[in-house]
């Protein structure tokens, strides 16, 4: 779905798996690949989360992964989050609130930060 090259070679990739025995797309997952092409082992993002629905998303340098209108459905339930941001190691960053959903992410600065329009 999409791939974004970090300054270190290594891609983060954006992708929607398929259930051969069923033949369906299962929603939309995250991974990451290393610069020689193989899966990043030190990328664990959840597995029980449902990127399907997601509205805006953007890769920082670092590799941290920004979503907004992210779904969860783990035991049959759903939480819908307004935006969240995924570690460069694929976890879920429980430590980020932000206040807004942003429309679009126009840009991050040197620092880490980012640019967002309401």
């Amino acid at each position: 779905l999409q791939a974004v090259e970090l300054p270190d070679q290594r891609v983060v990739i954006e992708y929607s798996p398929v259930d051969p025995a069923a033949g369906y797309q299962r929603g939309s997952l995250w991974t990451r690949l290393l610069p020689d092409g193989a899966l990043d082992p030190g990328y664990q993002p959840p597995m029980d989360i449902n990127l399907a629905r997601h509205d805006v998303t953007a890769v920082a340098p670092d590799g941290a992964v920004f979503i907004a209108g992210y779904e969860t459905t783990p035991d049959s339930s759903q939480w819908t989050y307004p935006f969240v941001r995924l570690r460069p190691d694929g976890r879920l960053d429980e430590s980020f609130r932000p206040t807004i959903q942003p429309a679009q992410i126009v840009g991050f600065l040197s620092n880490g930060d980012f640019l967002a329009q309401e």
